[in-house]
């Protein structure tokens, strides 16, 4: 693997962890919803598939510049 793959490895791995935070604060701000007895709002849902979604893609990412090494 060279400096640049290391490189690009180190940023995905660091978007990938910003990711994964955003997902857990997303299913965070649903469970208090739920727990109050308020129904999460659909955009609530909505940011959660899109936060899922750009997680799938970092973790390809991280995939393909592994397997290139």
């Amino acid at each position: 693997m060279n400096a640049k793959n290391i490189d690009g490895l180190m940023r995905a791995m660091e978007l990938e962890g910003s990711a994964r935070i955003d997902i857990i604060r997303i299913g965070k701000d649903i469970q208090t919803a739920g727990h109050a007895h308020r129904s999460p709002s659909v955009q609530q849902y909505e940011e959660l598939r899109r936060a899922v979604v750009h997680w799938q893609r970092i973790a390809d990412d991280i995939g393909r510049i592994m397997g290139s090494g």
